[in-house]
């Protein structure tokens, strides 16, 4: 098999980078549901300070707590 030639191709702009991690989405999830407590499943022990900073970065640490209950992490609203 012969390989494929290499070749330019023109762009006008370069795509813009989008990382979403997935306590972010655990977060927003959170924020749009009625529910007041939840309880993060199969959390890793590094969950909590991940959600932590999810909520940070989100700047809705007014609305939204993070808990840890004998090693389960829960998120509370406020």
């Amino acid at each position: 098999m012969a390989k494929p030639k290499l070749r330019l191709k023109p762009v006008v702009e370069l795509p813009k980078r989008h990382r979403t991690s997935a306590y972010t989405l655990l977060v927003q999830d959170f924020l749009k549901s009625k529910d007041a407590h939840a309880e993060i499943e199969n959390a890793p022990k590094n969950g909590a300070t991940s959600l932590r900073n999810a909520v940070k970065n989100l700047g809705v640490g007014d609305k939204v707590e993070v808990k840890t209950i004998g090693g389960l992490v829960y998120l509370t609203k406020k």
